[in-house]
């Protein structure tokens, strides 16, 4: 595929009349240009994140989503790419890279913005725990819950704690189990 296009404009026109799998090849041919302007760069992986992400491929479009996140020239843009950036690596059950780019979010935010960031975070894993929870998938729930339990505001942690006895006794931590009810009664 011969590639010309150097401005975003361009190259948003073009791909629009493409499909899927032949726009993520124009794309990463548009990113192997060396002279290609930085908004385009920053489309095109936003665009391929975008892409990866609906073929559930989470963690490659993680990686795009970060790669835009660092092209960023504005706060806002920054905090955009990677709190999207998060949100995809819990739905590639990645939480050690998904708590490096909340922790990216925090150091590009505000005061204000950090505890709307910690709520839609929390929701994301909330929501993520309760599809594993549907799923059957009871101890990737379990992981999750002990980590919100770590991270929400006092006023959610009895029903988490809850969820987390009920876990326990589902696969059998009877130790556990004990210990958590032990804290609550």
């Amino acid at each position: 595929m011969k590639i010309e296009e150097k401005k975003r404009d361009d190259i948003e026109k073009r791909a629009s009349k493409m499909s899927d799998f032949l726009r993520m090849e124009y794309f990463e041919g548009c990113l192997k240009q060396a002279d290609i302007e930085i908004e385009a760069k920053k489309y095109c992986h936003a665009e391929l994140a975008k892409i990866y992400a609906d073929k559930r491929m989470f963690g490659t479009a993680a990686k795009q989503m970060a790669i835009a996140a660092e092209l960023a020239y504005t706060y806002r843009e920054k905090i955009d790419y990677y709190l999207k950036e998060a949100e995809l690596r819990i739905l590639a059950e990645d939480y050690d890279l998904a708590d490096r780019a909340i922790q990216n979010v925090i150091r590009d935010a505000g005061e204000i913005q950090n505890k709307e960031v910690r709520r839609k975070i929390n929701s994301v894993y909330r929501k993520q725990a309760e599809h594993f929870e549907l799923m059957n998938q009871n101890s990737k729930a379990l992981k999750i819950y002990e980590k919100l339990v770590q991270t929400t505001d006092d006023a959610e942690k009895p029903a988490l704690k809850g969820k987390l006895l009920a876990l326990y006794e589902k696969l059998g931590k009877i130790r556990e189990f004990m210990a958590l009810k032990g804290k609550i009664v």
